[in-house]
């Protein structure tokens, strides 16, 4: 069993036990903590490496999918089974007008427990990520004992811990329940426009400051830019949505002065034609350098142009005004085989870095296959967060596979492990589900709760029941 860009061998078959209860559960764990043995929790394979996978074939993969759905609502609460898929979080939430009170990652596929063990993230400054509206978990350690830890009762041991297991990357026990802060639902209003780096550089932090959430995509090779910003509805377009069937909808482009349409970044006139922007080249540049290093036969074409990867980047043909709730929007996520690395840089040191980055791109002949995507992140309590105390943006990268073979081109290769040196030397800190070179980064130094983390994981799992490689070698074990 692999993970779903096929780079990691997560287990095999015959190791993969499917629990029933939590008795189950607990006489699994105190055999395992007894015999020597490790143990992991089987979520939906979406992280580029190790996190979750086994060492050896004498390791248990635990299936805890009978841990799945809401358990109860309760006012602003949702308590959900850790093995819940977010997509039936989000469902659950909507069908009872609410919806989780921070914005949603792109990609709706994995557990929830899963999603908190890796710190994924939406974009915007309310909060760090997902992490951090969890209010409640239930969490079965090592020795079989199940706690229940929460911002009104966060000790173990007589300390201050809660805020440790937000973020726990999966080597602090089996989560078993998990309740969410949530808020009314929202419906928003997403806008889309075109501008360039500069504007980018000068003006991105102000765009998040004054919208409720803000998403970029820089096109390096031609310096265009597209945005998207997303904010509370009108009550006419709240009436048009509840119309349509509670379906997300596109808003008709209405000519302002000049013939230009609404959707500008800084009132600046807004791409109606793309065709006619430049904008149009930076989408076939992309289109083309991908299709040559993933290409699927021998003379470096590729036959189907629909293939997940080049609709990540079609999606950009259009800036289309659209109305819908929070997950319609933001949860557009295409799963296309790639190494992913995402890093999160102080936010007050983003225009520096940007320009760092593109000098940089522009020294060297490479193309990378997608735009870097830019996402916001607001201070955390969490200790293992990349936000903690503080705001950053997230820069994410890529070069994807051939989906055929889960190949990469060794050029790309190269120059994401370039771009990803540039970017560390910023003092950055790596999205722990994605790639990342663990040899750049001082966590020590840079997140001042690290070593009480790895204290704390070996209090609670002293026989090393959940640590893998993975675990080892970044917690230095």
């Amino acid at each position: 069993m692999f993970n779903w860009a096929k780079s990691v061998q997560l287990c095999q078959t015959n190791q993969v036990v499917k629990v029933r209860n939590v008795e189950q559960l607990r006489d699994i764990l105190i055999h395992v903590n007894s015999t020597g043995k490790h143990l992991k929790i089987m979520g939906t394979g979406m992280s580029f490496g190790g996190i979750g996978a086994t060492d050896s074939s004498s390791d248990i993969m635990v299936d805890m999918s009978n841990f799945s759905g809401l358990i109860k609502l309760d006012g602003n609460l949702a308590k959900f089974g850790g093995s819940t898929v977010l997509q039936v979080v989000a469902d659950t939430l909507v069908e009872h007008n609410l919806q989780i009170a921070a914005c949603p990652g792109v990609l709706v596929a994995q557990t929830l427990a899963g999603a908190l063990a890796t710190g994924t993230h939406g974009q915007g400054l309310k909060n760090g990520g997902l992490y951090d509206i969890v209010y409640s978990m239930d969490v079965m350690f090592a020795d079989g004992t199940l706690h229940t830890l929460s911002r009104d009762s966060p000790y173990y041991n007589g300390k201050d811990v809660f805020h440790a297991f937000q973020l726990h990357l999966g080597c602090l026990g089996v989560v078993v329940a998990v309740t969410l802060e949530c808020e009314p639902l929202q419906i928003y209003r997403l806008d889309k426009s075109v501008t360039d780096f500069e504007d980018l550089k000068e003006n991105y932090i102000k765009w998040n400051n004054e919208n409720e959430h803000c998403k970029a995509w820089w096109f390096p090779n031609t310096n265009h830019v597209q945005v998207w910003k997303t904010n509370v509805a009108s009550a006419k377009e709240v009436l048009q949505y509840k119309e349509n069937g509670n379906k997300i909808y596109d808003l008709k482009k209405e000519p302002v002065a000049g013939g230009s349409t609404y959707g500008s970044v800084n009132d600046k006139p807004s791409v109606g034609d793309l065709k006619g922007s430049g904008f149009s080249s930076s989408l076939q540049e992309l289109l083309s350098n991908m299709a040559l290093d993933t290409s699927t036969d021998s003379k470096g074409k590729t036959k189907d142009l629909n293939e997940a990867r080049f609709r990540t980047v079609q999606r950009f043909s259009k800036l289309d005004a659209r109305v819908g709730n929070i997950y319609q929007i933001w949860c557009k996520g295409i799963p296309a085989p790639q190494i992913n690395c995402e890093l999160a840089v102080p936010l007050d040191r983003l225009p520096e870095l940007l320009q760092t980055l593109r000098d940089f791109y522009e020294s060297t002949d490479k193309s990378i296959h997608y735009p870097f995507i830019l996402r916001t992140g607001g201070p955390s309590p969490s200790w293992l967060s990349p936000s903690y105390n503080q705001k950053v943006c997230y820069i994410g990268f890529l070069a994807y596979l051939n989906e055929k073979t889960f190949t990469v081109h060794e050029d790309q290769m190269e120059f994401v492990c370039r771009i990803e040196k540039v970017i560390a030397d910023f003092g950055c800190w790596p999205h722990y589900g994605k790639f990342f070179t663990r040899s750049l980064y001082n966590f020590e130094s840079m997140l001042p709760r690290f070593k009480e983390f790895a204290q704390l994981r070996q209090t609670v799992d002293p026989n090393n029941v959940f640590a893998n490689q993975f675990i080892r070698d970044l917690l230095s074990i």
